[in-house]
């Protein structure tokens, strides 16, 4: 389309931002036949693999989006990761190690592992996000309804107006989107977001890391294998690495020390040397990215304005330690989308749309705390070692110290060598294979274990409950809560609808393959006494499941806590709307 004809365009959406969160908004709008626009900035999706933790919600959130999960689980190319490993180097045996998968030979493991094995069809995998986008990208382009731009970024506000959008397109013109609503999927530094005055609360600062991305063959070298993160504690080469494909990409996050080292510092010939001073000159390597990524914990104090939604990073930035940034951005989209639906198709009345907000807010706030308790109980591990994590930052002043800076380099570097000399003794007395090291290990292993609820979250991927409000009973104040580390299926208002396997004549299927996200589910127990009103569905349509069809009637009514004549309203995106236990 030519600039001309672009001078003034109208549609229902205007999504903001081309990320993960903004292309499962565009599949999920075109699964109601709503025309909208996506514009990004970028000219092409990232090339960065940025995050890898794709949760067991989120999974479940891709096949009520109709795309076939098996496709994405393919995109891992680190299937045989077990393992978190705390090392001096990536070429030494680990001080310690978290089994993602826990003993299997341990009957309290086994029966963990089982309890999430039977919580979902789907499951947690590991994702390079730029694999993700791409993936995303390739199905939302091959839906109808949608115009996807990339190339074209948000300019601002018309005369103010949020209905009114001025896009600057690759050749330096402009043009002008009239939308009906706007979604701000434009990122932790969203422009929307400062634009509208919206302000955050949390740090926006808690630690600074130079991020590299190295094309390695870590496979070669590494001392402990299958191991997904490493966290390597030699002074000389700090660190986490995060393995995304073992045999040709390995994130390297460094810490970086501001203000006495910037990220100007790091030249591509220092970097180089940082990378061989961590993997060993003996292997060959290429960092195909570099960046600074300044880790925070904020979350928007407003989730709307007018007519403008924030999804994502956009709404809420954290701490990655539990992988729930990217996956709450998908949770967001799939409470909003269906309610836009009901708006624009359904003459639903525009109130519907503040639940979005009471709905979001609130999980986004969890997991900004229980991310950023993660980051801070990580620092046990390093306490065990015998280490202050408070004076990590010591060369770094040193370093940046005029009076250093005036010294011969050798002297200089010899100085800050020295410096790290405590750190070398405990982690060469760990690592000994003696007696006083076993202990040392031992003790570890115990503060390694107790980040279990770091590492395993399924009540905090699949246990949120929406709050009562004018898309929820009332009743949810008394559903059931999940820990962040235990997930209590419950059929309670508010909650996601249990999996339970339905079987009937002529299928086996999940009861969440059942609920489908153009329409809200009836589920009842026998007819339904007193059902709930029409009211409660905003206008979409619906359909009833009647429980005395499927032969495991019994299993699925103890699943959902129904008596006879009692039902279960579930909404689109799969949370209970109301309910009624009945006899």
């Amino acid at each position: 389309m030519s600039s001309a004809q672009r001078t003034t365009q109208t549609t229902p959406v205007l999504i903001v931002g081309g990320g993960p969160t903004g292309l499962l908004a565009s599949l999920l709008l075109s699964r109601f036949n709503i025309d909208h626009i996506l514009i990004e900035q970028r000219h092409a999706p990232q090339a960065a693999p940025a995050a890898h933790v794709i949760n067991t919600r989120t999974m479940e959130i891709l096949r009520s989006a109709g795309l076939n999960t098996e496709e994405f689980y393919a995109l891992n190319k680190h299937g045989d990761a077990q393992f978190i490993s705390w090392v001096n180097g990536p070429r030494d045996h680990a001080l310690g190690k978290y089994a993602l998968m826990g003993d299997l030979e341990d009957p309290e493991d086994l029966q963990r592992f089982m309890h999430r094995a039977a919580a979902s069809p789907e499951h947690i995998t590991n994702i390079s996000q730029n694999l993700f986008e791409d993936a995303l990208l390739g199905q939302a382009t091959r839906r109808n309804h949608q115009d996807i731009r990339f190339g074209h970024s948000w300019q601002g506000f018309v005369d103010g107006d949020t209905r009114r959008v001025r896009v600057l397109q690759p050749d330096g013109s402009a043009y002008e989107v009239n939308a009906a609503y706007v979604l701000a999927a434009d990122g932790a530094s969203s422009n929307i977001v400062r634009t509208l005055g919206i302000t955050r609360s949390g740090p926006p600062s808690i630690a600074t890391f130079l991020n590299m991305s190295c094309e390695i063959d870590l496979s070669q070298i590494a001392g402990e294998q299958q191991s997904i993160l490493y966290w390597c504690l030699n002074p000389s080469a700090p660190g986490t690495l995060i393995v995304h494909d073992p045999k040709a990409l390995t994130v390297y996050m460094r810490p970086l020390y501001e203000p006495y080292e910037t990220a100007e510092e790091y030249t591509d010939a220092r970097c180089d040397a940082l990378v061989k001073e961590m993997f060993g000159p003996d292997i060959p390597f290429r960092i195909t990215y570099k960046g600074v990524w300044r880790m925070s914990a904020q979350v928007a104090d407003r989730f709307c304005v007018d007519n403008v939604f924030l999804v994502g990073d956009a709404a809420h930035r954290f701490p990655p330690t539990g992988g729930l940034g990217l996956n709450s951005g998908v949770g967001d989209v799939h409470n909003l989308v269906w309610k836009l639906a009901a708006i624009l198709k359904h003459d639903a009345p525009p109130s519907l749309l503040a639940s979005y907000e009471a709905e979001r807010k609130p999980v986004a706030q969890r997991n900004c705390a229980t991310s950023v308790n993660n980051f801070h109980k990580m620092n046990e591990v390093i306490d065990a070692l015998g280490l202050d994590v408070s004076k990590a930052h010591i060369p770094a002043m040193v370093g940046a110290s005029p009076l250093l800076k005036w010294l011969p380099s050798a002297i200089s570097k010899r100085l800050i060598k020295f410096l790290t000399l405590p750190v070398l003794r405990l982690l060469n007395a760990a690592m000994a294979d003696t007696v006083d090291g076993q202990k040392r290990r031992d003790k570890i292993q115990t503060a390694i274990d107790n980040q279990a609820e770091h590492f395993d979250m399924l009540g905090a991927e699949l246990g949120y409950v929406y709050a009562g409000g004018c898309a929820i009973d009332q009743s949810a104040s008394s559903t059931p809560q999940s820990t962040t580390r235990d997930y209590q299926p419950t059929a309670g208002a508010g909650a996601r609808l249990p999996h339970i396997e339905m079987k009937d004549a002529r299928a086996t299927r999940s009861s969440l393959d059942i609920v489908t996200y153009d329409q809200f589910t009836l589920f009842t127990n026998g007819a339904a006494v007193n059902p709930p009103n029409a009211s409660w569905m905003f206008g979409l349509p619906s359909q009833t499941i009647n429980l005395e069809s499927y032969d495991n009637r019994g299993a699925i009514s103890e699943a959902f806590d129904l008596g006879p004549g009692g039902w279960v309203l579930v909404r689109p995106d799969g949370h209970v709307a109301t309910r009624s236990s009945g006899a």
